[in-house]
């Protein structure tokens, strides 16, 4: 789990993928572990599926 709070995030598509990126870099994530969760939140083309992927894989 990335220590991030996206409670209120209201970021554009490619902000949060740079963010969540960035994060999961910071905490030793590997760019496997990384890519795996940004395929998974992009693979339907919608945004609040994005934003829903990504926030399962974050603390708060």
């Amino acid at each position: 789990m990335v220590d991030l709070d996206l409670k209120d995030y209201q970021g554009s598509w490619d902000e949060l993928i740079e963010l969540f990126s960035q994060k999961a870099q910071e905490e030793n994530w590997t760019p496997l572990e990384i890519q795996f969760v940004i395929d998974l939140a992009t693979k339907h083309n919608d945004y609040n599926h994005l934003v829903e992927t990504i926030r399962e894989y974050c603390k708060y």
